[in-house]
């Protein structure tokens, strides 16, 4: 049930339009059972974010395995700031002496949920994806015309 689920949020096909159109590796198959699955192991979706949050921070190497969850909480908590005050860090402790909650651990919406949001921070503050979209505008008018079809 939980795969069907993350199938039909529209945040999975924004996520697989993203990877698509910034050439990201990304197999959605396999990112939709990893979304769905429960669990810290997951290494489709920890390369996805990897390469995202290594988007965001801009340093080659800063984000690695050992330390994504950190960087992640990092990340989540800084843009959730600018964000509507109900929406809280799922991956943050919650009451006294709480443990820091893994990204495997969260709801497969939720989970499905931040890496949109990963997507729009990319969109909004990556130096490299910004560099992607002007480069494409000043290709050629066929680009320029792909950047402006609709879609439906």
């Amino acid at each position: 049930m939980a795969l069907e689920s993350v199938r039909g949020m529209w945040d999975t096909a924004f996520i697989a339009s993203f990877c698509h159109f910034f050439k990201i590796e990304c197999e959605i198959e396999e990112l939709e059972l990893e979304l769905s699955t429960a669990g810290n192991e997951a290494p489709a979706l920890d390369r996805l974010m990897i390469q995202f949050l290594t988007n965001l921070y801009g340093k080659e190497g800063y984000v690695h395995p050992g330390n994504l969850a950190q960087r992640l909480r990092e990340v989540v908590d800084e843009h959730l700031e600018d964000m509507e005050p109900a929406w809280v860090n799922p991956l943050q402790p919650t009451g006294a002496g709480g443990r820091h909650v893994p990204f495997g651990e969260l709801e497969p919406a939720v989970r499905t949920r931040l890496l949109r949001n990963l997507c729009e921070w990319q969109l909004a503050e990556s130096r490299a994806l910004k560099k992607k979209v002007d480069s494409l505008r000043k290709d050629s008018p066929a680009s320029r015309t792909q950047l402006l079809t609709r879609l439906g």
